[in-house]
């Protein structure tokens, strides 16, 4: 291990706080970059956001699953 470069994960860990505070996000904050390959196959980053994502992601699993609202998964 080479000095002031190379660190050990076990000494680093127990430096750290056992809270971690969520990351307050806008609707329109951005989540991820999708890359698809498109009609021309040229790569094309399509932006998703978190609000929109999120909206998705809860109808898809209403009724992918047909979730109701007292059932317990």
């Amino acid at each position: 291990m080479m000095d002031n470069i190379d660190i050990w994960w076990h000494e680093l860990i127990t430096e750290q706080s056992i809270k971690c505070a969520p990351e307050i996000m806008d609707a329109e904050d951005p989540l991820f970059i999708l890359y698809t390959s498109g009609s021309t196959g040229k790569p094309k980053g399509v932006l998703h956001t978190t609000g929109g994502y999120m909206v998705y992601a809860s109808y898809t699993h209403d009724i992918v699953f047909d979730y109701k609202k007292n059932d317990i998964y």
